[in-house]
């Protein structure tokens, strides 16, 4: 599996996937990470970029609902409500350990609590 996670430039998961720039791309296979790639996307259009990348699934701290919507229609997995290093939260989320935060969702400027797949974040 091949797993894109914005971070900070100190390797924390970045808390607001829209602002990132700096991404790890973390190529998977079972519990184990067999390589780490670090990239800068700079432009709009984040999700298609990781699309094309081949990322199958996205950790990260929060989306905005436009963001949740591209990264879903192209099928990569979000794994949301991260916060810590990158590294290891990769290994725990490889080894089944992950702990979650409920992922906040800003919803016209407000943040609402998000626990589920967010549909019911409204306008």
């Amino acid at each position: 599996m091949r797993i894109a996670v914005p971070v900070t430039s100190d390797g924390y998961v970045y808390q607001r996937f829209s602002q990132a720039i700096n991404f790890r791309l973390y190529d998977t296979e079972e519990d184990e990470v067999l390589s780490v790639e670090e990239i800068i996307i700079e432009e709009a259009g984040k999700a298609n970029v990781l699309a094309d990348l081949g990322i199958e699934a996205l950790m990260c701290g929060n989306l905005d609902p436009e963001s949740m919507v591209d990264v879903a229609i192209r099928q990569i997995e979000i794994i949301g409500g991260v916060q810590g290093k990158a590294d290891k939260s990769i290994r725990d989320y490889l080894a089944g350990t992950l702990e979650q935060n409920d992922m906040v969702v800003e919803c016209g400027g407000e943040g609402s609590i998000c626990t589920g797949n967010c549909s019911s974040c409204h306008h």
